[in-house]
Protein backbone atom coordinates (compact mmCIF):
# COMPACT_ATOMS: atom_id res chain seq x y z
CA UNK A 1 0.00 0.00 0.00
CA UNK A 2 1.50 2.89 -0.90
CA UNK A 3 1.79 5.82 1.72
CA UNK A 4 0.29 9.66 1.49
CA UNK A 5 3.03 12.22 1.45
CA UNK A 6 1.90 15.50 3.20
CA UNK A 7 3.04 18.57 2.03
CA UNK A 8 4.08 21.93 3.41
CA UNK A 9 4.92 25.59 2.62
CA UNK A 10 8.06 26.51 4.69
CA UNK A 11 9.60 30.05 4.16
CA UNK A 12 12.85 30.12 1.99
CA UNK A 13 14.02 33.83 3.39
CA UNK A 14 12.82 34.01 7.07
CA UNK A 15 16.22 36.49 8.34
CA UNK A 16 14.94 39.26 6.14
CA UNK A 17 12.19 40.61 8.09
CA UNK A 18 11.99 43.71 5.73
CA UNK A 19 10.92 41.49 2.51
CA UNK A 20 8.17 39.03 1.67
CA UNK A 21 9.01 35.40 2.46
CA UNK A 22 8.79 33.05 -0.33
CA UNK A 23 7.97 29.25 0.62
CA UNK A 24 8.97 26.49 -1.04
CA UNK A 25 6.90 22.60 -0.78
CA UNK A 26 8.42 19.65 1.08
CA UNK A 27 7.40 16.22 1.67
CA UNK A 28 6.81 14.35 4.51
CA UNK A 29 5.48 10.86 5.23
CA UNK A 30 1.91 10.79 6.49
CA UNK A 31 3.02 8.67 9.84
CA UNK A 32 5.70 11.44 10.62
CA UNK A 33 2.83 14.08 10.19
CA UNK A 34 0.90 12.00 12.71
CA UNK A 35 3.61 12.29 15.19
CA UNK A 36 3.87 15.49 14.48
CA UNK A 37 0.52 16.36 15.03
CA UNK A 38 0.37 14.08 18.46
CA UNK A 39 3.46 15.78 19.82
CA UNK A 40 1.88 19.48 18.74
CA UNK A 41 -1.49 18.70 20.81
CA UNK A 42 0.55 17.72 24.25
CA UNK A 43 3.27 20.06 23.96
CA UNK A 44 3.21 23.55 25.90
CA UNK A 45 5.79 25.45 23.28
CA UNK A 46 3.10 26.65 21.69
CA UNK A 47 3.59 26.20 17.35
CA UNK A 48 0.90 27.93 15.78
CA UNK A 49 1.65 24.89 12.79
CA UNK A 50 2.72 21.98 11.72
CA UNK A 51 4.84 24.34 9.50
CA UNK A 52 6.33 26.66 12.12
CA UNK A 53 7.48 23.26 14.43
CA UNK A 54 8.87 22.02 11.47
CA UNK A 55 10.91 24.97 10.20
CA UNK A 56 12.34 25.38 14.11
CA UNK A 57 13.19 21.45 13.75
CA UNK A 58 15.30 22.52 10.53
CA UNK A 59 16.80 25.29 11.93
CA UNK A 60 18.08 23.51 14.98
CA UNK A 61 19.62 20.51 12.71
CA UNK A 62 21.41 23.43 10.63
CA UNK A 63 22.86 24.76 13.54
CA UNK A 64 23.93 21.20 15.24
CA UNK A 65 25.72 20.81 11.63
CA UNK A 66 26.98 24.10 11.28
CA UNK A 67 28.58 23.76 14.99
CA UNK A 68 30.29 20.60 14.17
CA UNK A 69 31.72 21.55 11.10
CA UNK A 70 33.17 24.58 12.89
CA UNK A 71 35.11 21.69 15.18
CA UNK A 72 36.35 19.99 12.34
Amino acid sequence: MKEVIKKFRLPVNEGCKKMKAKYVNISITEDLAKKIDEHLEKAKEGYRSRAEFISEAIRQRLGIIKSKKNKI
